[in-house]
């Protein structure tokens, strides 16, 4: 899939301490309240966190700007920090 590919990427061409930010609109409660059916065009917590992991990141720090959205710092996967 076209998103793995560009995380793998992503992590490919990353500095070792280098870090990436995403910012999105999860599929959750808060989302479905305010735009209902269009909801289920975001992707869910956990199939981010799965292509996060399937390209070598983790998820360095994960936190909420708005109620709706979702941002997570990444890092590669063995580096310390």
């Amino acid at each position: 899939n076209e998103r793995g590919k560009f995380f793998k990427e992503l992590n490919r061409v990353l500095k070792t301490d280098g870090k990436v930010i995403i910012t999105e609109h999860l599929r959750d409660c808060n989302n479905f309240l305010a735009y209902n059916f269009g909801a289920f065009h975001f992707h869910s917590r956990s199939t981010w966190i799965r292509s996060f992991q399937n390209s070598g990141f983790s998820v360095l720090k994960e936190f909420r700007t708005t109620p709706f959205i979702t941002n997570f710092i990444l890092k590669k996967i063995g580096t310390a920090f």
